[in-house]
């Protein structure tokens, strides 16, 4: 699961950007050893001093206006978790044959299938129901889980909440984003043994993600890959045989684009 956030601390003005401050003031030693110095350089002396002091003082401010500034923006970035959700007059409005009830429910079915399929190693069965950048990435993680022959049991998925946060449709293509909250049982074993290696066999977790999910509404039939140009043998593949790139046909295959886990706890412990 991924989370496109950062915790980057920009300290622009960190470091010795101004240690090389000071002054000089002209001035003579009288035989005796005291030290005089002249009406300017008296002058030059205690502004100069204020002078330092105020630049300090004025770096200081920006650099503290900079930091909380990127603080601000930082938390401004969670706006999904405290976005507003969609009405389904609003939804309507896109899209007269959906509403929240849909989305969610297919949303939740999807986000279901494809941890069903990622613990059971199998993650080419729903491989239609991810985009490719998301397959790639789900099948070289479980490439590394089966060398370390271990497997991530994810199951008892309930789900607790869904809101659609938004909804938009540019030309053909279709795009939700969905906060969905659910309760499961998630930890990693031993293949072999099913000795528990990580994570508590016993606790239920809660997982609130925004997910995206795309379709391409356009009704007419793909006669041919989008990607590579080959014809298509069968036209209600959901896969080019030549280049393996997924085919979106008809207008009923939504596909998830995204899924990033903002907020996790242990909800409860079995039995409680």
């Amino acid at each position: 699961d991924y989370d496109y956030g950062s915790s980057y601390d920009y300290d622009w003005f960190d470091g010795d950007y101004y240690s090389t401050y000071g002054w000089s003031s002209s001035g003579s030693y009288s035989s005796g050893s005291s030290y005089s110095i002249s009406l300017f350089g008296f002058f030059e002396l205690v502004f100069g001093a204020w002078g330092v002091i105020f630049w300090i003082i004025f770096i200081s401010t920006v650099k503290s206006t900079v930091k909380a500034k990127y603080r601000k923006n930082t938390t401004i970035t969670d706006y999904s978790l405290y976005a507003k959700s969609m009405t389904d007059a609003e939804i309507h409005y896109i899209d007269p044959t959906l509403n929240s009830e849909i989305l969610t429910n297919m949303a939740f079915k999807i986000y279901k299938d494809v941890q069903t399929a990622w613990m059971n190693d199998d993650i080419e069965s729903v491989r239609s129901k991810l985009s490719d950048e998301l397959f790639n990435t789900y099948k070289m993680q479980l490439d590394t889980l089966r060398l370390k022959n271990q497997q991530n049991i994810m199951k008892d998925i309930r789900l607790v909440r869904g809101d659609v946060i938004s909804l938009r449709l540019i030309g053909s293509i279709e795009t939700v984003e969905i906060k969905l909250q659910v309760n499961c049982s998630d930890y990693l074993v031993d293949k072999t043994s099913q000795t528990v290696l990580r994570g508590d066999d016993k606790a239920i977790h809660h997982y609130t993600y925004i997910i995206q999910f795309e379709r391409n509404i356009h009704t007419d039939e793909v006669l041919e890959c989008p990607n590579c140009g080959a014809p298509l043998e069968n036209l209600k593949s959901t896969k080019c045989s030549y280049c393996k790139s997924i085919i979106f046909n008809q207008n009923t295959l939504w596909a998830m684009t995204r899924k990033t886990l903002k907020v996790q706890y242990v909800a409860r412990r079995k039995g409680q």
